[in-house]
């Protein structure tokens, strides 16, 4: 199966979120998602 690149736009508390999601993501069969960039403003 292809990767799938992720993009995280914010770190803040929601992006720490999302990141912590995608860590638990990579622990399912669904481990097929890469994060490939992060942005933010500060």
């Amino acid at each position: 199966m292809d990767k799938i690149k992720l993009g995280l736009v914010g770190c803040g508390g929601m992006g720490m979120r999302h990141l912590h999601g995608l860590r638990e993501l990579s622990r399912t069969p669904f481990s097929n998602v890469e994060l490939a960039a992060v942005c933010d403003i500060d």
